[in-house]
């Protein structure tokens, strides 16, 4: 999660896609409870009252946050279903790709799948959820319609593995650069999937 001490610059819609990524990490991290306006608007760079002209309460925040982790599941897994068959080293490259350039949106998406019983915005449990819904849907496109419990296993490791990597790797104490950080990923995953 990087904040900007000089604030989210460029278009509405990316800097829109940027508070949700930092908030995301932040309900991720903190909880959404104890997650206040303010840690969200300090860590993108804004005010309190401009975070809330762009969403005008914390619930709001968390439902945009809701809707562009499956929008950006959904492109994942149409990237993975496109490519996976060609080769799954596409598939895994797109799906790293993808968690770097969101890695607030991948600790909100692992800590909704990591939930036994996900909860709805009101606090209510739920059967399951859409994020974690999305998120079997990928594992399925790379351990295929009928796989083994060890081709299960060894894809959501795998997956996992990227979560966690990403989280790592884009933490100020352990940060390494994206260029270093993407094959040491890819060749992780390769072998996890391939042995």
């Amino acid at each position: 999660m990087s904040g900007g001490s000089g604030g989210v610059r460029g278009r509405s819609a990316d800097i829109d896609e940027r508070i949700l990524d930092i908030a995301a990490g932040l309900f991720a991290v903190h909880g959404f409870d104890r997650t206040s306006l303010k840690q969200v608007a300090d860590a993108a760079g804004y005010s309190k009252t401009g975070l809330l002209h762009r969403f005008p309460s914390k619930q709001a925040l968390l439902e945009a946050v809701r809707a562009l982790a499956i929008r950006k599941l959904d492109e994942f897994g149409g990237v993975a279903a496109d490519t996976v068959a060609d080769s799954h080293g596409a598939a895994v490259a797109a799906i790293i790709e993808g968690a770097l350039d969101n890695p607030g949106l991948v600790q909100f998406l692992v800590d909704d799948m990591q939930r036994a019983d996900a909860m709805n915005a009101g606090g209510q449990p739920t059967n399951e959820s859409e994020l974690k819904k999305r998120g079997m849907a990928i594992i399925g496109l790379f351990a295929g319609p009928n796989p083994t419990r060890e081709q299960e296993f060894r894809t959501i490791l795998a997956l996992e593995m990227v979560c966690s990597g990403v989280v790592l790797g884009c933490s100020e104490d352990h940060g390494l650069p994206r260029a270093d950080l993407t094959p040491l990923l890819f060749e992780a995953v390769a072998r996890i999937l391939d042995d």
